[in-house]
């Protein structure tokens, strides 16, 4: 899995700024990523949807696809008005027939380094709390401080292996210093301000 990881962060790379961080423009906006994209469809749906707004959603184009192979739907955003703060990102999520596993993800980028890339200063990709089989929509959080020297966000939903993910209501919200962080790398209180 570490493989994984280290790979699902080589290749979502922030590629453009969002105006607003509310469910609407996040879901219109979003673009495909992964290691295998031509392996999955994104779309839209108006059959299966929460609240009777549509859903967007991921799904593989074959039905035993390699856990090592994911699909997913992104963008990023500037995190201006975040950099100090600790902030949650919440999602509905609803799955059909997981194999291998789906979940949201949220990255803090900082300055390039050399090799071009954002040094990564925070992630969470629900790694340790996936979700696999068929689910009913369910709410989840992610939560990462921004330290004040991060440049970019990223966010999305991902699906590794075989399935449907659907998804609706992102939001992010500036939440309290008690509020846990789920950061794979950091432990909650840790900050680099």
């Amino acid at each position: 899995m570490k493989k994984l990881f280290i790979t699902l962060s080589a290749i979502i790379f922030i590629l453009s700024p969002l105006p607003l961080l509310a469910n609407g423009d996040l879901i219109d906006k979003m673009f495909k990523g992964g290691n295998y994209r031509v392996g999955y469809s994104t779309g839209f749906d108006t059959q299966i949807t929460l609240k009777g707004a549509k859903s967007a959603f991921i799904e593989s184009n074959k039905a035993n696809l390699s856990t090592q192979k994911f699909g997913t739907l992104m963008n990023a955003a500037d995190v201006n008005k975040y950099r100090g703060k600790r902030i949650q990102f919440t999602v509905y999520i609803k799955t059909k027939d997981v194999t291998g596993k789906a979940g949201a993800w949220f990255r803090i980028d900082g300055h390039k380094g050399r090799s071009g890339k954002g040094k990564i200063l925070a992630f969470d990709n629900m790694h340790n709390r996936s979700i696999k089989g068929t689910t009913e929509w369910s709410e989840y959080s992610l939560v990462l401080d921004v330290p004040k020297r991060a440049m970019k966000m990223a966010f999305g939903v991902l699906l590794v292996g075989s399935g449907k993910v659907w998804f609706n209501e992102l939001n992010f919200h500036i939440v309290s210093q008690d509020t846990p962080v789920t950061d794979r790398n950091m432990k909650s209180g840790e900050t680099d301000s």
